[in-house]
């Protein structure tokens, strides 16, 4: 209570004597409860947006490291078939020069 008596003197208003007064320090004082309610509330839908903020970020941080895994496995599967024809090519010249020598 004495500290919306203290928010309502701030802002330049006094406390009346009597049940009129009375009745107006119980509308202010339930508006500013109201109001602080209220920004309880909005800090909370901030904080919420930026947890889902948060996990947007990290759920594509995953899908890039899993899209640069699988580009560098195709790489690797790509050079490994480039060595077995490298290595398929070089038999088949060997054999080739073995036929010829032996010609």
């Amino acid at each position: 209570m004495e500290m919306y008596k203290k928010k309502v003197e701030s802002m330049g208003g006094e406390l009346m004597g009597g049940l009129g007064g009375m009745k107006l320090v119980v509308i202010i004082i339930a508006l500013l409860c109201v109001s602080d309610i209220e920004e309880e509330e909005e800090e909370e839908e901030e904080e919420e947006e930026e947890e889902e903020e948060e996990e947007e970020e990290e759920e594509e941080e995953e899908e890039e490291e899993e899209e640069e895994e699988e580009e560098e496995e195709e790489e690797e599967e790509e050079e490994e078939e480039e060595e077995e024809e490298e290595v398929e090519e070089d038999k088949k010249k060997d054999e080739d020069d073995d036929k010829e020598e032996e010609e």
